[in-house]
């Protein structure tokens, strides 16, 4: 088995509302799973001043960072590598570091503009009026929730408007290196997929039944996470026996 890595964050804050947002939120520095002085702020207001930070990150530190960037200070109007005109480019940001887990600070009226799916927002933007969200946010990233292979279609949407429903996929495996192989697999064909390596994010998959559209999944039948959890039913985890249909079934039941 392997870990993830303890989770860095990165904040970029533009207004003084980013920067007392930001303030508040360190105290979840010093909870499990998080690198000891991970936090770094800094003042950004422009695309280079951004990129010059991470640029001189290493890929492994990027691989494991959550980067919160505060756009409030300047409208939204649109999700498109093309038509971006806000100062940061957050849709260069998304494809330029891939490896990072996207958090945008947004106003409430270009949330409301914004064409994009119900998962992509709320898995990558945080308006003005729902705050609270971010530090769940950070602490399923500390948790074990990755976005390298584009699970929410943030990077597909900022490519193309007509992308809005890509085919979607997951992989269950409690090692890192089966679990973003896989996941790399089903990028590569055009499939959007998360990466579940971790018990905490094996119960986040409770409503992927819910999600619209078929799912690829592709999932290890044995999971040992390390962070297993009495909420887990052992024949969620690993078939009783030979009985290999009885734990397929006990999953299929759990994501509904």
């Amino acid at each position: 088995m392997s870990t993830l890595g303890l989770s860095r964050v990165r904040f970029s804050h533009g207004s003084p509302v980013g920067e007392y947002l930001i303030s508040t939120l360190k105290h979840i520095a010093e909870e499990p799973g998080f690198e000891t002085d991970a936090f770094a702020a800094a003042n950004c207001k422009e695309y280079e001043t951004l990129a010059a930070k991470l640029d001189a990150q290493q890929s492994s530190e990027l691989m494991r960072t959550a980067c919160v960037v505060d756009l409030t200070f300047n409208a939204l109007p649109v999700w498109s590598t093309i038509k971006d005109v806000h100062p940061m480019r957050p849709s260069w940001l998304v494809w330029r570091y891939p490896e990072i887990y996207w958090i945008f600070l947004i106003a409430d009226d270009d949330a409301e503009s914004l064409p994009l799916r119900s998962d992509t927002r709320n898995f990558h933007f945080v308006s003005s009026s729902e705050y609270a969200k971010l530090e769940y946010l950070l602490r399923r990233h500390a948790n074990g929730l990755r976005a390298w292979f584009d699970p929410a279609n943030l990077r597909g949407s900022a490519a193309s408007n007509a992308a809005l429903h890509p085919r979607r996929g997951i992989v269950f495996d409690e090692e890192l290196a089966f679990a973003a192989f896989n996941g790399y697999l089903l990028y590569r064909h055009g499939i959007s997929s998360s990466i579940v390596s971790t018990a905490a994010e094996f119960c986040e998959s409770r409503s992927l039944g819910a999600a619209p559209g078929p799912i690829v999944i592709l999932e290890d039948l044995e999971l040992m996470f390390e962070d297993q959890t009495s909420e887990l039913s052992p024949e969620l985890l690993s078939p009783i026996g030979s009985d290999t249909y009885r734990t397929i079934q006990a999953r299929l039941d759990f994501w509904g």
